[in-house]
């Protein structure tokens, strides 16, 4: 399949160490336990086991996660659209990532903020769409059939090769979504040795093989052993000693901690698990966030990271962050467009250099005298973004002085409209990554609109967004430019709108370009302290050449 190619592709130019923990702890990273430094929102999805295991008075472990920093929610039987938190075995997993209804039933738990189990909230809801995703069959889904060495099989049945076929298939989805920490949590064990010996080995799997055999390479997905944690008091998957410790007695494959007399864990059990699970996932977290205290991470090109984070944003959501060569879902991927034949443009994601993970998106461009040339990204149906208040990314150059602009593109019935904001290359992005943070109404729309240079408002039926570079009343334009991260944003978590962040110093405009106007004839533009060249913005002719070239119109 697509995404099986792509990442073998991946894994011949750049190494990585797979994010499942427990399989080279000492060299992957030294854990990070210590909770994350904001509410973090997060989601359980369950039955009786976890509730029981999330309960105040039985394993604790919405309280301990709360005390870390987490903010808890949880389905149960009967949740969401067609009752999908009815169906939580293996076999179900794939209704909810992959199936034809997968969108609603993600954006559901995305939203989800309630609670199902008898546990209590002491934290504030801190706004937003939940970040971590925690997922767990029940104990029966440990009564796998089959071999314990089984390969991935289609087959269908609870078996250990279909199981294994399953996750694989999984991890599909979780690629599109390297904004979401999604963490396994394996089945609890049963009393029946039947098929004891299956269930050890796929959990083993799951734990130590399952990403590297599929050489995934994002930092988005984890295994907690909550199996090998309730087989016996000698069995743990924890973090000691700064190392990630997986242990499983040989034989001590069955349920030790049990009550009344079935296979749910007893609140002993339960207790233990959460005491191993959230210094664990805290590791976890820090891992995906990229800042776990990491010895060795081997890559075939140095990827300079950036100094910077995103200022005074909490509630962003993630466009594009470059990480796949196969195109974001409902899009075609990013494509160029140019005016004349003798530009020379590359539009493409890059390893050389990356503001997080490991590719950004290069623009390598020379523009001839009086022309242009734009990347974007066109969705099959419009995105409605009118929750946001705007977009944000990081940008790095090559050198200070180029100016570029980050384009929006609206269907209406009077036709395609298109409002843009310009940008220039500050000396900071030459030696660093730079923050651009701009709110709808910094966008302009272009000479031809129905009402020319009004603010974009239109956020709700946007079909293409885009990075431009043009040379009209300039000259030839050659340099490179790396776009990382591209969100859009709500707010800080206070609910008040980011300040912007202006360069320490103005870029320097090469000897041939005009002065800069005035900020107040132009729009605010953060990052660039008010300012833009008057080739960009102050003749309107330009962009209405432009863009009427770009749509196919001609002038009289």
């Amino acid at each position: 399949m697509k995404t099986k190619r792509y990442f073998l592709r991946i894994a011949l130019a750049v190494f990585l160490l797979s994010v499942s923990l427990a399989a080279r702890p000492s060299q992957a990273i030294i854990p990070d336990t210590r909770p994350p430094d904001k509410v973090v929102k997060l989601i359980f999805i369950h039955h009786s086991c976890g509730e029981n295991w999330l309960a105040d008075d039985n394993g604790g472990l919405a309280r301990s996660l709360q005390e870390n920093n987490y903010f808890v929610s949880d389905t149960n039987y009967g949740w969401g659209p067609d009752s999908i938190g009815d169906r939580t075995d293996i076999l179900d997993w794939s209704e909810w990532f992959l199936g034809p209804n997968s969108p609603t039933y993600m954006n559901a738990l995305y939203h989800e903020n309630g609670i199902n189990s008898p546990y209590e909230r002491f934290l504030e809801d801190p706004g937003g769409e939940n970040q971590i995703i925690l997922f767990k069959s029940c104990f029966p889904n440990s009564e796998l059939e089959g071999n314990p060495d089984d390969p991935p099989t289609q087959e269908e049945g609870l078996t250990v090769g279909h199981a294994k076929y399953i996750y694989n298939q999984l991890l599909t989805y979780f690629a599109t979504r390297p904004d979401k920490l999604f963490v396994v949590i394996t089945a609890p064990p049963v009393r029946s040795r039947a098929h004891a010996k299956n269930a050890r080995a796929f959990n083993d799997w799951l734990v130590k093989d399952w990403l590297s055999e599929n050489q995934y390479v994002y930092h988005n997905v984890a295994v907690f052993d909550f199996h090998a944690v309730l087989t016996g008091p000698d069995n743990h998957h924890r973090v000691v000693d700064n190392v990630i410790q997986h242990v499983t007695v040989a034989g001590m494959n069955t349920a030790y901690y049990v009550e009344w007399n079935d296979d749910h864990p007893s609140r002993e059990g339960n207790l233990k698990a959460t005491e191993e699970f959230v210094p664990l996932l805290n590791a976890f977290y820090h891992y995906w966030r990229g800042d776990a205290g990491k010895e060795s991470v081997v890559t075939a090109t140095p990827i300079p990271k950036a100094t910077s984070v995103i200022p005074n944003v909490t509630n962003v959501s993630l466009i594009e962050n470059f990480e796949s060569e196969e195109p974001l879902p409902e899009t075609q991927g990013w494509e160029i467009w140019s005016e004349a034949e003798e530009d020379v443009v590359h539009c493409a994601p890059d390893t050389s250099i990356a503001h997080e993970g490991h590719f950004s998106l290069k623009l390598d461009y020379n523009i001839s005298e009086d022309s242009s040339a734009t990347c974007t990204l066109s969705y099959d149906t419009p995105r409605n973004w009118q929750s946001e208040q705007g977009v944000a990314f990081f940008y790095h150059a090559n050198q200070a002085g180029l100016p570029f602009e980050i384009d929006l593109y609206v269907d209406t019935e009077a036709g395609l409209q298109v409002y843009y904001a310009n940008l220039i290359s500050s000396q900071e992005s030459v030696d660093d990554w730079q923050f651009v943070q701009l709110r709808w109404d910094n966008f302009r729309c272009v000479e031809w609109c129905d009402d020319p240079n009004s603010p974009f408002t239109d956020s709700d039926k946007i079909s293409r967004i885009g990075f431009g570079i043009n040379s009209y009343d300039l000259p030839e334009q050659v340099g490179t430019l790396w776009i990382d991260d591209l969100y859009t944003w709500i707010g800080d978590s206070t609910g008040s709108e980011p300040t912007p962040i202006p360069p320490t110093s103005q870029p320097t405009l090469p000897p041939s370009e005009p002065p800069a106007a005035s900020p107040s004839s132009t729009p605010s533009l953060p990052c660039l302290g008010g300012f833009a060249p008057v080739g960009l913005v102050g003749a309107a002719w330009i962009w209405r050449k432009r863009h009427q070239i770009l749509l196919g119109r001609k002038e009289d």
